[in-house]
């Protein structure tokens, strides 16, 4: 649909439009606002099921406006002709399991499906899009997981969610995708879902297998970093992989590849006969494309285990380190006013993939897990099934700063969160892969842990990568004062 024209009538405008009106109202207008009877909402559903789109969206605007006592009354039909249309979408979502005996869906609903899987939502506008309401696989968060009023969760399959978000006064473009389930062009669905098994690739073992070059700038020094000349990331990341075998779900570190290495190993999974995971978040690289001021993107590429390519992801806040952490990565002289920044432009869109058999994902490539505003709104109203974070740091410990981010993220949302770094600046044996759960779960299965967490470690210097299944083995809770358990 072209957003620029106005969508036609039918239940998903009207629900954006009365979303609107009641997301204005103060918490305490909707909560006192009385709920009309059964026999109210038995026939709006019975619009939504036997008329057009049109039709609907009409009959259902006269049922709101009909005799009206009072403006609370008034506000409480709105409610509860939106938690009908609510309802009718929730046949579509990839959360539920129709059986042969559902009724078949009319045609605005099925009309709604098919926009879904070409753009990614149900109804795009200039500003706003209509969206299957998150996590995709596991059940919605508590509607009163946040002890008050928030009205994102009064819904169990819509979210109308802004087109961009902001970042320190910046607007950044949010892009929906829908990825099929299918093995050739998308993903296969999870063999045992809520139970995914997960793998953590660090690529890079030693110092030498990454550089740090100086790059200046008007009268300020960056670094460039990514693989040495040497070291070949593609192969060991195919190693890598093959070592993980068909596993649902690996991701890899920062800036320890390059596009030709992306390249090389998109072709070579293309050619492959062994198993590998159905999900590859194949770690970011410096771009070959150049911005206007002449630096790459920091680009992670994302590939499905036959190395078809299903999107890529800009980083959006390029990071900085201190003096002693650039002269631990190689930086003799870092820039004298203080952060030596990575020498990356800055992307301008976040993608959100949707994918029915694994679930929503998003990607914040290291500092985009910190931008202040934005990721918390980022979880908060895409609601994702899976957080990746690949990032460039001598470890990943409890307490440092990405468990410190996933913990504080934790309770917006039903997301699980996976971060991976290298291992070139680890001496011992260290944390290389984080994984940490929701602060609690909407379904209440009895082999989750709150916050559940685990850190995976591997010697520094050795070969190879690491898995862990989700509700398998040991999880902890995850303190920020304590200490979580560790999978080797």
């Amino acid at each position: 649909m072209n957003a620029a024209a106005p969508p036609e009538r039918s239940p998903a405008t009207l629900f954006v439009d009365y979303h609107s009106l009641a997301a204005s109202w103060t918490a305490s207008q909707r909560a006192i606002a009385p709920r009309p009877d059964v026999g109210f909402a038995d026939l709006a559903a019975d619009f939504l099921a036997r008329h057009s789109g049109a039709e609907a969206h009409d009959l259902l605007k006269d049922l709101v406006e009909g005799k009206i006592f009072s403006v609370e009354v008034w506000r409480g039909r709105i409610l509860a002709v939106l938690q009908a249309i609510d309802h009718a979408f929730y046949r579509i979502h990839p959360r539920a399991i129709l059986t042969a005996a559902a009724p078949p869906l009319p045609d605005w609903l099925r009309d709604a499906r098919f926009m879904r899987r070409k753009s990614g939502a149900y109804l795009q506008t200039a500003d706003w899009q209509l969206i299957a309401r998150g996590p995709l696989l596991r059940a919605s968060r508590n509607p009163h997981a946040s002890n008050a009023d928030l009205f994102s969760d009064y819904f169990a399959a819509l979210t109308v969610a802004p087109r961009t978000l902001t970042h320190d006064g910046r607007a950044i473009r949010v892009e929906m995708k829908a990825i099929p389930l299918d093995p050739f062009t998308g993903v296969p669905a999870s063999s045992v879902p809520g139970s995914e098994t997960v793998g953590f690739v660090p690529l890079a073992i030693t110092s030498g297998d990454l550089i740090a070059e100086p790059r200046p700038h008007a009268d300020r020094i960056f670094a460039r970093y990514g693989p040495a000349p040497h070291f070949d990331a593609g192969a060991a990341a195919l190693a890598a992989l093959t070592e993980l075998g068909g596993i649902d779900i690996a991701v890899m570190p920062e800036l320890a590849m390059n596009e030709a290495h992306h390249d090389w190993l998109a072709d070579a999974l293309a050619g492959n006969s062994k198993p590998v995971p159905k999900l590859i978040v194949a770690g970011s690289c410096n771009s070959n494309a150049l911005s206007g001021e002449d630096q790459p993107w920091n680009e992670t590429r994302v590939l499905n285990a036959r190395g078809t390519e299903l999107w890529r992801q800009r980083k959006l806040w390029p990071a900085g380190v201190d003096h002693k952490t650039a002269a631990k990565y190689g930086i003799d002289k870092p820039d004298a006013k203080g952060l030596t920044l990575e020498d990356n432009a800055a992307g301008d869109t976040l993608v959100v993939a949707d994918l029915d058999g694994l679930g929503r994902c998003v990607i914040l490539i290291c500092q985009d897990c910190e931008m202040p505003v934005f990721a918390p709104a980022v979880v908060t109203v895409f609601q994702p099934d899976w957080i990746f974070t690949p990032i460039f740091d001598c470890s990943i410990d409890a307490g440092r700063w990405a468990h410190a981010r996933a913990f504080g993220l934790s309770n917006l949302s039903q997301a699980r969160c996976l971060a991976v770094t290298n291992m070139a600046f680890a001496g011992g044996k260290t944390g290389m892969g984080l994984a940490v759960g929701p602060k609690e779960t909407a379904d209440g299965h009895v082999d989750d842990v709150d916050r559940a967490m685990a850190i995976v470690e591997i010697e520094a210097g050795a070969i190879g990568a690491a898995k862990l299944q989700w509700r398998a083995g040991v999880w902890h809770q995850s303190w920020l004062s304590g200490v979580p358990a560790r999978l080797v």
